[in-house]
């Protein structure tokens, strides 16, 4: 970090909002103001919307603003709505020392939902930070369960009661997601079970570990298929124009991320 002419942060070289930047470098830049991460747009440092809704830990500097990037295009109508910690951590289980594991919770203080995000995988699979940020993004603001309800009674809820309950075997997707699909359980055991049958007038299209689409619980399909519409946008127009069309419309206010030439 010696080049670094105002200091640095984690590993990344501070600078300011509205210095000049070079697209094309691939030097990490923090803001000498808050620390955020900074991006570079038309030439320009500019802060993304998580600013001040985001905090990282991560096992590495490298691991860190890895996270930062691969939410950097979250809009504000969605960051500014989530106060989200992400948590980057090697798993002691793995035998190959190079992968970091990923999944996602949300826990409570008191009664009001206090949003984690555990982050692992490669944390530089931004499908996979997308995928993790969006289920606690339901979980905030389209839980079935009622306010006075503390999340950690929810989560601790064998998942048959959630069935009985509330209706749903996920409790953090929006109802307008759910009814759209036309989803409901035929079978359920468990989370994830190679047992497990549900049903959809639209199975689907995003592998989701070994399960056929039909055993994808609609939750993971709700956090897969918002991962693809920022980051593989024209795989989920094509294979899905009804999620593709749901997520601009009622996720995403309008903005989308299809390449400047279209989708071939």
């Amino acid at each position: 970090m010696s080049d670094c002419q105002s200091g640095c942060y984690k590993g990344a070289c501070l600078a300011k909002v509205g210095d000049s930047c070079s697209n094309n470098s691939s030097t990490i830049y923090a803001s000498s103001d808050n620390e955020c991460y900074l991006d570079c747009k038309s030439g320009k440092f500019s802060t993304t919307a998580t600013c001040g809704h985001l905090k990282v830990d991560a096992y590495s500097n490298k691991a860190y603003w890895e996270v930062y990037q691969s939410l950097k295009e979250i809009p504000e109508n969605i960051a500014n709505v989530n106060n989200v910690y992400i948590y980057a951590s090697w798993h002691p289980d793995l035998q190959e020392g190079d992968t970091l594991i990923t999944s996602g919770v949300a826990m409570s203080n008191g009664i009001n939902v206090k949003p984690i995000v555990i982050a692992g995988g490669y944390s530089s699979d931004k499908d996979t930070v997308v995928h993790e940020y969006f289920h606690l993004w339901g979980g905030q603001n389209y839980r079935l369960y009622p306010d006075w309800a503390p999340f950690s009674m929810i989560v601790a809820m064998p998942a048959a009661l959630t069935q009985v309950f509330f209706g749903s075997t996920d409790v953090a997707t929006p109802r307008s997601y759910v009814k759209l699909l036309d989803y409901y359980p035929e079978k359920f055991t468990e989370y994830n079970s190679l047992d497990n049958k549900f049903h959809y007038n639209n199975n689907p299209v995003i592998g989701y570990g070994n399960l056929d689409p039909s055993m994808i619980g609609i939750g993971e399909d709700f956090a897969n298929s918002a991962a693809w519409y920022v980051n593989e946008a024209c795989q989920l127009k094509s294979n899905s124009p009804t999620r593709y069309d749901y997520f601009k419309s009622e996720v995403f206010e309008g903005k989308e991320y299809l390449s400047s030439g279209g989708c071939n």
